[in-house]
């Protein structure tokens, strides 16, 4: 908790709506909101109260809605503070948590943030390789250094997500008659479409 996955989440999806400050719960519900990919693909991101070593007996019932969020997610995007002299240890305790859920063939994104401040103190960027290798048994399909702060490792981390996602999707090809533009509006919201050509008897659709 307190790695920047509320202003992540506030980054990717343009708004400040999700509560956002520098404070061990200041997030203690999960929080849906809705992303545009960079191919015009709409997903949905929760964001969810922290995992935490000896988690309050009160927050208990947050904290399980987040494992549920874990259970159910065709993604994990893991968000750790790289700058946190305890951030390998919080890793490991994370991946830890979903070996024991069963989650481990979820992709992951390990999300090294703060990596500007990571800079300052150790002069150097923190390794992905390093970071990825924490757990034996869990490691991320992808691991993205960012600093939300600064703005930076966003448009890659996006691309990431898009084509981990896309991997999961089935591709689809078909020919929509010109008086069905609003389903093919609804592909573009809920798909990524490879290609779009126009004919005499509709339009020819490529998507996943």
């Amino acid at each position: 908790t307190n790695a920047g996955k509320s202003s992540l989440l506030n980054e990717l999806c343009g708004t400040v709506e999700v509560y956002a400050d520098n404070l061990l719960f200041a997030t203690l519900d999960p929080t849906v909101r809705r992303l545009r990919l960079p191919g015009g693909r709409e997903v949905l991101l929760s964001d969810t109260v922290g995992f935490i070593q000896k988690l309050p007996t009160k927050l208990i019932p947050a904290f399980r809605a987040t494992i549920e969020e874990v259970e159910d997610a065709d993604l994990v995007l893991h968000v750790v503070d790289a700058a946190s002299a305890l951030g390998k240890q919080q890793v490991w305790s994370v991946q830890e948590i979903i070996s024991e859920l069963n989650a481990t063939e979820t992709p992951q994104v390990l999300v090294l943030n703060k990596a500007d401040l990571a800079l300052a103190l150790t002069r150097q960027l923190p390794v992905a390789e390093e970071w990825a290798s924490i757990h034996s048994d869990v490691q991320p399909a992808h691991t993205v250094v960012t600093s939300v702060k600064r703005g930076k490792g966003l448009r890659r981390l996006l691309t990431v997500l898009e084509r981990l996602l896309l991997l999961q999707s089935r591709k689809v090809e078909c020919l929509l008659p010109y008086s069905a533009g609003d389903l093919l509006s609804e592909i573009h919201k809920a798909g990524t479409v490879v290609s779009e050509a126009y004919a005499s008897e509709g339009t020819r659709v490529v998507a996943h």
